[in-house]
């Protein structure tokens, strides 16, 4: 009887799915935004008809408020998220809290880099979906902030973002359109300088075909906006330092197509494959000084497996590089000491291959039942203020996982 009791636990454990998290996806070499070939509830994100795929589960990305400097989500200091998928029939309903727009989020570093105030928080995401034979989904991303003193930086800030979500699967074929509504900033310094950035339609397009050995994918994300700044370029580069001072007006392009496999190559591990081509142009065109464009293309390679190591334990690691790689920067000489040196990059202007692409990830996620933790394995050693600075490849024990997620389904 106890021999039974063991086995029917054990092979409770070992079907339980590994839904995971952001720290899976990098873990194998993906955005945190979702993937267009992996399978994972990160996938909500980038196509909404996912929602019906992840239904009944509590999901909880541990974090704070992002980089010290910028804000923004990042390995060492990840920012906090998180919400519930509920199944009712065939629909599904969701609300998440602390989900960013890809549009917003690369549209706003722009304004004030590596400043906090600028970023985009509290955010609110609703979230629908169906499936009577088609998969479809939906949803709404708004997000708000006003203040009349924000500490000794900013006074008087209106921050608002809304942002939805469509997409749909059918059989081999699954589309995503994600559009960035509403984006705006207005924030005063305190000494008379203002800070001002007003979004324009933003769009996130793509879709996946599914072959019998893979999916073939491809996507365009387009961001623009005008903004001005009465303050100096005092620190170029620096934090809290602004794009340009005056007005400009900025657009944004990433286009990116390739193909991605999942094979399974025992009854406990899975590998991953795939090659894309990535392009990004980025304009800054200022009123009075000139423009910049910078442009870039990339051929990455991603290896990754994912390892059942035990019925309780999955682990799993990537390598990426890239095989081809070129950055173009382009901008008047007009602009120099006039333009943040973020936006013309720390290279002069002039083509040149891109530095050293290779890159090594590992994670883990650990089940317990229904329930499971994810997080990396390791350390990058990019962060100026833990314990592990300079630890590249140490699996250092006082720094054992990060990007640490919980999930429950239930």
């Amino acid at each position: 009887m106890k021999k039974h009791l063991i086995l029917g636990v054990t092979f409770a454990v070992m079907a339980t799915p590994a839904f995971a998290t952001k720290a899976r996806l990098v873990a194998l070499g993906e955005e945190i935004t979702g993937s267009q070939y992996i399978n994972d509830n990160r996938n909500i994100f980038l196509n909404a008809a996912a929602v019906n795929d992840y239904k009944d589960m509590v999901i909880l990305e541990l974090g704070g408020d992002g980089a010290a400097a910028s804000k923004s989500d990042a390995t060492a200091s990840p920012q906090a998220e998180g919400g519930v998928l509920y199944g009712m029939n065939d629909m599904v309903f969701g609300v998440w809290l602390g989900g960013e727009s890809s549009q917003n989020r690369e549209a706003r570093q722009y304004l004030s880099l590596n400043n906090r105030v600028v970023h985009q928080d509290n955010q609110l995401d609703l979230f629908v979906g169906g499936n009577s034979g088609m998969k479809w989904g939906a949803n709404l991303t708004y997000s708000e902030n006003k203040s009349d003193t924000v500490g000794t930086t900013f006074t008087d800030i209106d921050s608002q973002t809304l942002s939805a979500r469509l997409g749909v699967m059918m059989g081999a074929i699954e589309g995503f359109a994600n559009v960035s509504l509403v984006n705006k900033f207005e924030g005063d310094l305190g000494s008379g300088e203002d800070e001002t950035f007003d979004g324009n339609l933003g769009y996130e397009i793509g879709g996946t075909y599914a072959l019998s050995t893979g999916k073939v994918f491809a996507s365009w994300r387009h961001a623009g906006w005008d903004q001005e700044s009465d303050e100096a370029i005092s620190n170029a580069g620096g934090i809290g330092s602004p794009a340009y001072l005056g007005k400009a007006e900025v657009s944004t392009d990433r286009y990116v197509v390739g193909y991605g496999r999942e094979e399974k190559i025992s009854d406990k591990a899975t590998m991953f494959y795939k090659a894309s081509y990535i392009m990004n142009t980025r304009k800054f065109d200022t009123d009075d000084d000139g423009e910049a464009n910078l442009d870039d293309q990339a051929i990455p390679l991603v290896v990754g497996l994912e390892y059942d190591a035990e019925s309780w334990l999955t682990l799993r690691g990537s390598i990426s590089q890239n095989i081809y790689g070129q950055t173009d920067n382009d901008y008047d000489d007009s602009l120099t000491g006039l333009v943040n040196a973020g936006v013309t990059g720390a290279n002069p202007a002039g083509k040149r291959t891109t530095k050293n692409t290779t890159s090594v990830n590992t994670g883990a996620t650990v089940k317990f039942g229904d329930f499971s933790i994810d997080g990396l394995i390791g350390t990058s050693g990019v962060n100026g203020t833990n314990s592990n600075t300079g630890k590249n490849g140490v699996l250092a024990l006082d720094r054992l996982m990060s990007r640490v997620a919980m999930t429950y389904k239930f």
